[in-house]
């Protein structure tokens, strides 16, 4: 197949434009996406065509390719078999039955911790606390320094809240979020440098070492961090204390919901495919004796007389 751009013949073979190297005529733009700034050019001039050519040839023409193709979730759903559904179903209904027991004992919890306050401590005490308020909260007072920033760590960076204790700066209790929330860090660093005597910071401790050496990293840029120091990591209760762990347990209300839907789906999609799958196999079986009887009825018949 001939095709004509600007008076030249380019011809298209496999799939492919060829065109020579010469052909005198201004390059098309797909031409000059493909060789390059150091493409050939053409000049009219006085309706002569002339064509003046860099000190390096010209690339050849690369091939058009395709960029690679993935099924889409409805040519998944054919190709995956009703048993891995199912396999998955039973996957997902355990971790979804865990987090529903835990979502349930977060709940006695939150009664009992709305009935009574953790006791206010030192921050140097915390360390070695052994009584805590359910869900591992504390309340603590008595610091030497605070300190809020962001930190390079993770996907997007990290929003950090530090303080020391006092006098010795000997423990240090971090908290941490998305960078994005490093203006609640921020507020609330302003707030405890207002009141450093009697304000009281509230939290839950964390047994995740998540972020724990990014965070002695940039207290140690900050000259804050000393050896032999202890550093706690906490998740931080924002705003009034009940509103902050009915929020807390509502997350993990939100979780349990999300993996019990889950379980669902994979359920339905496992009964949907084996339905399907003993259907198929039933049409099969129907098919093969239809094929055996036909072959039987077409065949000679031996009465055995003559």
């Amino acid at each position: 197949m001939l095709l004509r751009s600007s008076g030249g013949p380019h011809k298209r073979v496999n799939n492919r434009v060829a065109t020579p190297r010469s052909t005198g005529l201004p390059l098309a733009p797909y031409r000059r996406l493909l060789l390059g700034k150091r493409a050939c050019r053409a000049v009219i001039d006085g309706g002569a065509q002339r064509e003046l050519t860099t000190s390096l040839d010209p690339a050849p023409l690369l091939p058009f390719t395709r960029l690679p193709t993935y099924p889409k979730g409805s040519q998944m759903f054919r190709i995956i078999p009703w048993w891995l559904f199912a396999l998955l179903a039973l996957l997902f209904g355990f971790l979804s039955f865990g987090m529903v027991q835990d979502y349930r004992a977060d709940q006695g919890d939150l009664a009992q911790a709305l009935a009574s306050e953790p006791e206010v401590m030192a921050a140097r005490d915390l360390p070695s606390a052994d009584r805590f308020g359910p869900f591992d909260e504390f309340a603590i007072t008595d610091f030497a320094s605070v300190s809020a920033g962001t930190i390079d760590a993770g996907r997007n960076g990290r929003a950090f809240l530090v303080v020391a204790s006092h006098p010795d700066s000997s423990v240090f209790v971090a908290f941490t979020d998305i960078a994005i929330r490093s203006y609640v860090f921020e507020a609330e660093a302003e707030r405890i440098g207002a009141d450093w005597e009697s304000y009281v910071l509230r939290g839950l401790r964390s047994s995740s070492s998540s972020y724990r050496s990014d965070i002695i990293d940039a207290l140690q840029e900050r000259g804050y961090w000393q050896d032999g120091a202890t550093l706690v990591m906490a998740e931080f209760l924002e705003g009034e204390r009940e509103t902050a762990l009915r929020g807390y347990v509502g997350s993990q209300r939100t979780v349990a919901i999300i993996a019990v839907a889950v379980t669902v789906i994979l359920a339905l999609a496992a009964v949907v495919k084996y339905r399907k799958w003993r259907k198929r196999r039933a049409a099969k079986r129907l098919a093969a004796q239809g094929s055996k009887t036909a072959r039987f009825d077409n065949g000679p018949i031996d009465s055995g007389g003559r």
